[in-house]
């Protein structure tokens, strides 16, 4: 019973002495006293035994742990609300909002803003069928009408026009029946020289045709360069054809329905050979018929002789 209850004692010591050294092991870690580590704690290098645990204090956990309480914490940042981006455009003017008032006074302003020149160009009276001819165009704001006139040197009456002049100008010359080189020219314009502008034509059909000029000015107005017509002028030539030219036109226009030209011509020169072949070869057979009827007609007679010869003797 003794022995028992010594085991008890014993058992109970050792039990004792495992709490002790876990408690301590939990209040000082491993490396802790040590100078070299710099542990504040425990500055002079002593180990604490189980003897004098109690004299050293230990911090509480409260002590160590930061009171919410206590500290007040720090206000959230305000957050700034994004504007999409589609408010941040402009709204557009809708295009009822435009009045067609201030299209035609820009429109006015930029003719006022033109100074006044002078142009001559050439209209040949008459023209030949697929022959090139030359129309050549001048103009000046400077240069008095008379004196441009002198200068257009290619055949036909001269015109003498006053029209507006801008820096940039362009020029047309087109007509149905005609064919033209580079029809459209543009060109800048000298205040104080001479501008000109020459074309090839040459007319494919006969007859009265109309050729047509055309001026514009090259503006900028609103995305680019636009056109705006200065002048038209409106001109009638008579084209003229040459007897071979027509003759080859004849020649032309045959062959064009030779297809149905030729068998109308063969149709009725075959039946024509036919007829004359036919009617040779049946005036062939009556000579041959009349050929070997004449022997017989003088066979007969003397077959007639010796009959009544015969009569007469008996």
């Amino acid at each position: 019973m003794i022995a028992v209850l010594f085991k008890h004692a014993i058992f109970l010591v050792c039990v004792a002495l495992v709490v002790s050294l876990v408690i301590f092991m939990s209040a000082c870690p491993l490396g802790a006293g040590n100078p070299g580590n710099g542990d504040p704690g425990n500055a002079n290098g002593r180990v604490p035994t189980p003897g004098n645990y109690g004299s050293t204090p230990r911090p509480s956990p409260s002590s160590t742990r930061i009171s919410t309480s206590s500290t007040p914490l720090p206000s959230p940042m305000p957050t700034s609300t994004i504007t999409p981006e589609a408010t941040m455009e402009p709204s557009p003017t809708p295009e009822s909002t435009i009045r067609p008032s201030s299209t035609v006074q820009s429109i006015d302003a930029i003719r006022d803003s033109m100074s006044v020149g002078n142009i001559a160009f050439n209209k040949p009276k008459v023209m030949t069928l697929d022959e090139s001819s030359e129309i050549q165009l001048v103009l000046s704001p400077t240069v008095a009408p008379d004196e441009l006139k002198s200068m257009v040197t290619s055949e036909g009456e001269v015109q003498t026009k006053e029209i507006s002049v801008s820096d940039y100008m362009e020029a047309t010359l087109s007509g149905e029946n005609f064919k033209i080189v580079n029809p459209t020219q543009r060109k800048l314009v000298s205040n104080k020289g001479v501008t000109e502008w020459r074309w090839d034509v040459t007319p494919i059909k006969s007859g009265p045709q109309r050729l047509h000029l055309t001026l514009n000015a090259i503006v900028n107005y609103k995305d680019g360069e636009k056109p705006l017509e200065l002048r038209s002028f409106h001109e009638m030539i008579e084209v003229n054809v040459t007897f071979s030219q027509r003759f080859f036109l004849v020649a032309a226009g045959l062959g064009t329905h030779l297809q149905w030209l030729v068998p109308s011509l063969l149709i009725p020169i075959s039946l024509w050979g036919w007829n004359r072949w036919k009617k040779r070869k049946k005036a062939v057979a009556e000579a041959e018929l009349e050929d070997t009827a004449e022997p017989d007609a003088a066979v007969e007679p003397s077959k007639t002789k010796r009959t009544t010869n015969a009569k007469k003797k008996k």
